[in-house]
């Protein structure tokens, strides 16, 4: 049913994007380097010492856990969001494909969301790869499950908003490295932004520093909040 309601685009691209290798080595890296990260971790914490570790330091090695898998995970979704979705328009124009669906009978928002949805299937696949490596910090201790559900869905809409700044701004621009240079633009002012207006203050009298909503438009600071 969900397939018939986004339209023979979203068949189209999915079926395409599941024949590239790329996601699916991209997926197996991002575990590989969870894992890595976990394994220095645990040594860097555990090595030299003597006897069982005990339940206090393993919930300090869960939270190490957590910053380094939340952080990981949302520094791939700033990168790998807006890569998977920058050429889903401008590519099909040059090519001569967008032409063609827009002489046929699908409506505009089939060929948008279609085109979008397919994007965001292999960018929420990154997301679901942590959840075994995460299945497996836990069992230390030392992480709230409801940060770690409010960090995963901040992660969940920040991937959303990724694709769709970038499939925005793909209507507009020519080519695919323009979409990208602008979206990850975006990222910079975003996480730039607060700090910068620190500087500001500090530097200049008389100006007033940055509000506390400001502090909220950092996708990191929310997901360690």
């Amino acid at each position: 049913m969900p397939i018939r309601v986004l339209g023979p685009v979203f068949t189209f691209e999915r079926i395409i994007a599941a024949r590239r290798w790329q996601g699916y080595a991209l997926r197996s890296l991002f575990v590989a380097a969870l894992l890595v990260g976990m394994t220095l971790i645990w040594w860097g914490q555990v090595a030299g010492k003597s006897g069982v570790v005990s339940i206090r330091a393993q919930a300090e090695i869960g939270q190490w856990y957590f910053y380094a898998l939340i952080g990981t995970q949302l520094a791939l979704v700033l990168l790998a969001a807006p890569a998977f979705t920058a050429g889903s328009i401008c590519l099909d124009r040059s090519r001569g494909m967008l032409a063609h669906m827009l002489m046929t009978d699908l409506s505009d928002s089939e060929i948008v969301l279609g085109k979008l949805a397919a994007r965001l299937l292999p960018v929420f696949g990154l997301i679901a790869c942590a959840l075994p490596v995460l299945s497996l910090s836990t069992l230390l201790g030392g992480m709230d499950p409801l940060a770690l559900g409010l960090a995963f869905l901040i992660t969940t809409c920040l991937a959303l908003l990724g694709c769709t700044l970038a499939l925005t701004l793909s209507v507009w621009a020519k080519k695919t490295h323009d979409v990208l240079m602008a979206t990850y633009a975006v990222w910079v002012v975003l996480l730039l932004f607060q700090p910068i207006w620190e500087l500001v203050a500090m530097s200049g009298p008389g100006v007033a520093g940055p509000p506390s909503w400001v502090l909220h438009l950092n996708p990191f600071w929310l997901a360690f909040a």
